[in-house]
């Protein structure tokens, strides 16, 4: 009751709609805040996984060299050949390792290719796509996996083919989604004169330094021939008795995805960009010692290239068929990063090949 005997109307303690429009728009700040900052924190987590998968790699390729007859890291056909299928189960045996949490990509362990079923797993794909696997079941001559045999077409390749399938010639939506691991495998050094002094001259067959001989030759499909040059003399095999320096010698790194032809014109092949493992900040790399490091965008990335006798191509935008979509040239990217390499050529046992200066650094 009032003062004076009347009834007190109740009093509503609800919220008013300026009050919870003002309690949500605080809420919307906070989250705001906070959500790069999460964004950022799972990234470091992640890349710091991603620097342990690469030393497993690292260490399995060293293992492997010490086993191999030809004191190889990793034999692979050729530059371009992203193949761990060498080192599984061996030498690592946990099918995860070849994938970078940062990426939607998967190595199914029950997706195993052999001699029975290699030539059947893609039956509608042209571009000699089977062919290829047919040859590089038989040169590993057991079953293995395929998503080890090939690295992903970008870090949102998750194996699942989009409607319609999947097709490398002609891709549906400019989706390459066949699966495979994360990861870059530098196998073989490039010919050239390099900053430390080393001169790298091709004068052997590239089947020759993995230890083949002409019956193994005989094995390999046509495809894989033409596809990798595999009788060409321009490239060194990355052995332990070739790597003077092993653990500047990079052997295993972040993946690239230069090779899809979705991408925006000013993207970089070869180069951290936003689309690539870990965006444009940098990239984590394996060295031939086994050890793993992370390399920030610029100036390191091409310096490692350089130390491991590996010509920096990065050449803009490369697709499917190899064309260069970006107005971005080698020059412009190197000119930018690294402006006291000059890059001339010279004749070296009568071939002329490149030659790699830094003008200000001690060579």
């Amino acid at each position: 009751m009032g003062r004076w005997g009347m009834p007190m109307k109740s009093r509503n303690h609800g919220f008013t709609l300026i009050e919870l429009l003002v309690v949500v728009a605080v809420v919307a700040l906070l989250i705001s805040l906070l959500l790069p900052a999460l964004g950022r924190a799972r990234e470091a987590a992640e890349r710091v996984l991603c620097l342990g998968n690469l030393r497993t790699l690292g260490q399995a390729a060293y293992a492997y060299s010490l086993d191999s007859s030809t004191g190889a890291f990793v034999p692979t056909l050729g530059d371009g050949n992203d193949d761990l299928a060498y080192l599984y189960p061996n030498y690592f045996d946990v099918a995860e390792a070849a994938v970078c949490p940062s990426t939607q990509n998967r190595v199914d362990p029950t997706v195993i290719m052999d001699s029975t079923n290699a030539g059947s797993m893609f039956p509608d794909l042209p571009c000699g796509f089977n062919l290829e696997r047919i040859g590089l079941q038989a040169i590993h001559d057991r079953p293995i996996l395929l998503h080890l045999t090939a690295i992903a077409r970008g870090r949102d390749d998750n194996g699942v083919a989009p409607p319609g399938g999947a097709n490398p010639c002609q891709p549906i939506d400019n989706q390459y989604n066949f699966g495979g691991h994360s990861y870059e495998v530098d196998a073989w050094m490039n010919e050239g004169v390099w900053p430390d002094g080393r001169i790298v001259v091709g004068n052997l067959q590239r089947n020759l330094q993995r230890g083949w001989d002409e019956a193994d030759d005989n094995v390999l499909s046509s495809v894989l021939e033409e596809e990798f040059n595999l009788d060409g003399e321009w490239q060194l095999l990355k052995r332990t008795s070739t790597v003077r320096s092993p653990s500047t010698n990079r052997i295993f790194g972040d993946g690239d995805a230069g090779n899809r032809i979705d991408l925006p014109d000013g993207s970089i092949n070869n180069f951290p960009d936003p689309f690539d493992n870990h965006g444009d900040d940098g990239l984590n790399v394996a060295m031939a010692d086994g050890s793993a490091t992370w390399l920030d965008r610029g100036r390191e990335v091409i310096e490692t290239y350089l130390r491991s006798q590996r010509t920096p191509r990065t050449i803009g935008v490369q697709d499917n068929l190899g064309g260069v979509t970006s107005a971005i040239t080698n020059g412009e990217v190197l000119s930018r990063y690294i402006p006291d390499l000059e890059i001339r050529t010279r004749e070296e046992q009568g071939r002329r090949i490149d030659w790699f200066i830094l003008n200000t650094r001690e060579n």
